[in-house]
């Protein structure tokens, strides 16, 4: 059954999760942000993107809540960061967009992807 979600606000709010950790994800990352720049009904967050005095962890915990969907880019392993956001994202009935990428995955992430796409 599909969770319905009224939006309030006029842009629809976007987190974006992925690894940060390879030059190639990153371009893709940005290739993301830089899309969602250019469209006038969405607002997305990027952890990068901001400077704040909250913990980083707490910083994304708060968006993660605070946005209207999550957009997963998962590569090749699984990522604390990642599965973490991803967790709150369930538990807050929040829309859940995966990208998964072709290749080889660790077992780690193979858990992590039968977890989204049970959601």
């Amino acid at each position: 059954m599909q969770n319905k979600q009224v939006i309030y606000s006029r842009r629809i709010k976007v987190f974006l999760s992925s690894s940060m950790q390879n030059e190639i994800f990153m371009e893709q990352r940005c290739a993301v942000l830089s899309y969602f720049e250019r469209e006038p009904f969405y607002e997305c967050f990027a952890i990068e993107g901001v400077a704040s005095p909250d913990p980083v962890k707490k910083r994304y915990s708060d968006e993660v809540v605070r946005n209207d969907l999550i957009i997963l880019i998962l590569q090749k392993e699984r990522r604390d960061g990642v599965a973490e956001e991803f967790d709150i994202a369930r538990r807050s009935n929040k829309r859940i967009f995966a990208f998964l990428h072709d290749g080889n995955r660790t077992p780690e992430l193979e858990e992590l992807i039968a977890e989204v796409r049970g959601v």
